[in-house]
This record gives C-alpha cells, sequence and structure tokens, in this order.
C-alpha cells in the first residue's frame, strides 16, 4: 500500500517545479519495507535524503541567510522528511553538515541531472515551450529566468543576472538564442515572454532568425495588464483605491483580521 511519503514523493511542488532527492518507489515498494530489509545505516540514509530534499535548496538559496522564505516544495520535502522519521523510529539523528555538503548533495546532483533526462525525452518527442520571467530582487538585480515546458512539466533551466546589460531586443533575443541552441533548436516550437515592448521585439527578431519556432506573449501578462487598465478607468478607480483601504486596516489589525477568518470559514 503507498505510504503518504509516497505521494508526496511522486507529486510536483505548487509553480510545477520538482527537486527531488528521493526516485519514486515502485509499486511493490513502501517505505517501511525499504527499513525493514535494510541496515541501520542504510535505512538512516534513506531517511536522509527527504531531509536534504527540504534543506539544501534553502541553503543554496540566494540572499537566503537575510530573509526567511517558504516555499511550497521545501514545505512537502519537510513533511516527506517527518514522517519518515516517524517510521525509522527512535534513534535516528539528523544529517550532519558534512553529509549535507557532500555525499547528499551530490545526490541532488545526480537526481536532479536524472530529472533532466527525463524532461529532454518529452522535449525531444513532443517538442517544447521555452518561457523566460524577468524580476528585481531586493539588491536591485534584474533577474531573467528561464524555464521549459512540455507535457513532462516545466523544468527551471537557469537564471541570469542582467543587471549590467541593456534590455534591447538583441540583448534578450541572443539570451532566448543560447537557451534554444542549449535545448536543441529541433525541439523548441514556442517562446513565451511578457508583453513588455522589448520582449515584442525580441520575439519578432528572433522569429526572423529561427523560421521554426514562433512568439507568443504571456496570457496572465496580458490579463494582468488588461485589469490594471480597467481599475483605472474613472467608472472603476475610486471604488478600488476604497477596496484597497479597507483590505489594508483588515490586514494591519490582527484581531479584525482573526474574527474576519473566523466569519468567513466558519
Amino acid at each position: 500500500m503507498e505510504t503518504t511519503i509516497h505521494r508526496l514523493l511522486s507529486a510536483s511542488t505548487s509553480d510545477g517545479l520538482r527537486f527531488a532527492l528521493w526516485p519514486p518507489p515502485s509499486s511493490d515498494c513502501t517505505l517501511p519495507s525499504r527499513l525493514a530489509h535494510a541496515s541501520r545505516g542504510e535505512a538512516q540514509w534513506q531517511v536522509h535524503l527527504p531531509f536534504a530534499s527540504s534543506m539544501i535548496p534553502r541553503m543554496i538559496q540566494p540572499g537566503s541567510h537575510k530573509r526567511p522564505r517558504i516555499q511550497g516544495g521545501t514545505i512537502r520535502q519537510f513533511q516527506i522528511a517527518v514522517e519518515a522519521t516517524a517510521q525509522f523510529g527512535s534513534g535516528y539523528k539528523p544529517p550532519t553538515p558534512y553529509q549535507l555538503g557532500e555525499p547528499l548533495l551530490k545526490e541532488a546532483v545526480k537526481s536532479t541531472s536524472t530529472m533532466r533526462e527525463e524532461h529532454e525525452r518529452a522535449w525531444k518527442q513532443y517538442g517544447c515551450t521555452l518561457m523566460s520571467d524577468g524580476w528585481s530582487d531586493r539588491r536591485g538585480r534584474h533577474l531573467i529566468n528561464f524555464l521549459v515546458n512540455s507535457p513532462e512539466g516545466t523544468y527551471f533551466l537557469e537564471s541570469v543576472d542582467a543587471s549590467s546589460e541593456v534590455h534591447d531586443a538583441k540583448m534578450l533575443a541572443d539570451l532566448l538564442e543560447e537557451r534554444i541552441d542549449d535545448i536543441g533548436k529541433d525541439k523548441v516550437v514556442q517562446v513565451v515572454t511578457d508583453n513588455g515592448a522589448n520582449f515584442k521585439a525580441a520575439g519578432k527578431l528572433l522569429m526572423e532568425r529561427i523560421p521554426t519556432i514562433f512568439w507568443s506573449p504571456c496570457a496572465a501578462h496580458c490579463l494582468d495588464l488588461m485589469l490594471e487598465e480597467i481599475g483605472n478607468l474613472p467608472a472603476f478607480k475610486k471604488y478600488i483605491a476604497r477596496a484597497r483601504r479597507v483590505t489594508t486596516f483588515i490586514y494591519r489589525h490582527g484581531r479584525i483580521l482573526h474574527a474576519m477568518r473566523r466569519r468567513q470559514w466558519g
């Protein structure tokens, strides 16, 4: 019978990305049976893996020492680790800093490489979409994330610090083309970016360079821009401003927020 741990292990994170050190078990292999047939050292290693899955992304996250950020995938891996510890029994000792920084980190790199191979098979069979997402962090750096979507799911490719670059059409088209070359021009069928004028121009330039692909604006960003424009119409602007004052007041007063949630959810 599949345990809660295995259901969590095989599930994707809330944003569609996966970081898994522990390969999904076969249908006839549950964690208790693994631990029962393993030596104590091997069993402890099996429990170390989900702990490392929840801790390593947190450790390597830029700026994580300044402001804690809890992500859906990290919470899920922590749940796995807690349940794995309970099934291991008393006497379990968490992984040491050396284990996290050496063997468990190497296992994470190995699992991530295996995950990419699974995605690459889908890219080759079905084709894929290259997506870019630009944002600025608290230090004022402009970062551009590149992700690849296919029937296998969404795979995080890499993040580029473009703070020192001029974000014109040529620069963005060059960045996108480099990632397309990395994936394979025969596999990428579409490029999706936000609806900014520079990305529009970059998409047009990219389609001229590579006639086999087409550029599309992000639908969510288009809707966001539409709603923003609607909110600026005189017929709605006054009421939206009032609603914002109400929500700001509620979220600044803990007792009122608690009362609202209690009445809303019962």
